[in-house]
């Protein structure tokens, strides 16, 4: 991965350098937060893969992206991609196969802030207080652990808002376009723009 990093240009560089320390700073927050309250993800759970809105910048996909490229597996998602045009469900989620409506995130050290954030993370409403929206179905799968987190954010202690960070990445992707798209669309685009980058600089790789 380091290797197709030297081959962008310096901004680039410096700006997936943050984009990582952000993700490690969103890890550790959301692991505090699901310490304080008990919230976790149901085993398998794979409703979050499942839904078509989820969507990311083509920005927070670029370390995905590269880490595909690195392992030679940039050129085969990509048709994979085009032979899946009209799927909407995250292409990335690993069906469990024994029930197809369970499984795990396939790419989970490289997923995208909202895969990072949703269900773990809170806002701010319109009188300034933090709330907590959750998970449908963590709300219903551990309820005692959505109410201690509903109580733990009225007692006003300091956490992170999704909203920072969204705007902490938007700031460190000056330069790289803001708009977010479905996640498979991200995903190609990313994808696209790193191997464009091997190919002008004749990466000695099979892409």
């Amino acid at each position: 991965m380091r290797e197709i990093l030297k081959q962008l240009v310096l901004a680039d560089q410096q700006a997936l350098a943050q984009l990582l320390r952000l993700y490690k700073a969103v890890d550790k927050e959301t692991e505090r937060f699901a310490h304080l309250t008990g919230i976790r993800c149901p085993q398998l759970c794979g409703v979050c893969c499942r839904s078509t809105k989820v969507e990311a910048t083509v920005f927070e996909m670029l370390p995905l992206a590269i880490a595909l490229w690195s392992t030679r597996k940039g050129l085969s998602w990509l048709k994979e991609f085009e032979k899946n045009n009209k799927k909407k469900r995250c292409l990335f989620f690993r069906p469990d196969p024994r029930h197809k409506r369970n499984g795990r995130c396939g790419v989970y050290p490289h997923r995208p802030l909202i895969c990072r954030l949703f269900g773990f993370s809170v806002n701010k409403d319109k009188q300034n207080a933090y709330a907590y929206g959750g998970c449908k179905t963590m709300k219903t799968v551990y309820p005692k652990s959505f109410t201690r987190a509903q109580e733990i954010i009225k007692k006003n202690r300091k956490f992170v808002t999704m909203s920072d960070f969204t705007r902490h990445a938007a700031g460190i992707g000056i330069g790289h376009e803001q708009k977010a798209y479905p996640i498979n669309t991200a995903a190609r685009l990313a994808l696209e723009k790193i191997g464009f980058e091997l190919e002008k600089y004749q990466w000695k790789c099979k892409i």
